[in-house]
């Protein structure tokens, strides 16, 4: 749905995206219109702000009684060498209904939300919905989206029970690794505070900060 100055998406039967943008840079007045359309909206939806710096903007979230949720970290890197890796997992694109559902599900058991599988149908033919299997074993997801030698890198994660065990930094050596032999000039993604460490040792480098608030 779109009004002059905000967009907003909502996926029935999915915690994903379903969020609200300012089309423009957020101000006083475009957040109390965002606050008047969230409130006639059953959905609740998560308002993504760029580089929160602005205390006055702060001040007026808190009265209107938007509650941060979390933030994000835009991250960039440009690969240049192939990374080393020890190869104990394997990547399996979504093709079908049975592998979305399969992702879907890993997904959410690695994040705690979901991300309904009928997205995931209708737009792998031009994104990569990646499964990451150790042995037989669906252990993770990752999401790659290449636009004009950018890839976007999106949604990995590993479920509890295989965490510690390196796959979160194997499945991103995987990633990069596959962008240079693509001739891929730029890696980016928004980490959340507790992923940043892991990205800046492979060389990303942070650029902004996304905080998400919802009503």
């Amino acid at each position: 749905f779109s009004l002059p100055s905000i967009e907003y998406s909502i996926v029935k039967n999915s915690q994903w995206p379903n969020r609200l943008w300012f089309i423009q840079e957020a101000s006083d007045e475009l957040i109390h219109q965002a606050k008047h359309q969230l409130e006639t909206i059953s959905t609740k939806l998560i308002v993504p702000i760029w580089d929160l710096g602005n205390l006055k903007l702060d001040t007026i979230l808190n009265r209107l009684k938007f509650q941060l949720l979390f933030q994000q970290i835009g991250m960039s890197f440009e690969p240049k060498e192939i990374i080393e890796t020890s190869h104990i997992i394997d990547f399996k694109e979504v093709s079908n209904a049975t592998e979305a559902d399969l992702w879907s599900e890993v997904f959410r058991k690695s994040f705690g939300y979901e991300i309904n599988s009928n997205i995931l149908l209708k737009t792998h033919e031009s994104i990569n919905y990646i499964v990451v299997y150790k042995e037989n074993d669906a252990v993770g997801t990752v999401i790659t989206h290449e636009t004009n030698g950018t890839l976007g890198i999106h949604a990995m994660g590993v479920t509890p029970q295989y965490r510690k065990q390196g796959i979160a930094n194997e499945i991103m050596a995987n990633v990069i690794n596959s962008a240079i032999e693509q001739n891929i000039n730029l890696l980016t993604l928004q980490a959340s505070d507790m992923g940043k460490d892991l990205y800046i040792r492979l060389g990303f480098e942070e650029q902004f900060v996304v905080r998400n608030y919802s009503l």
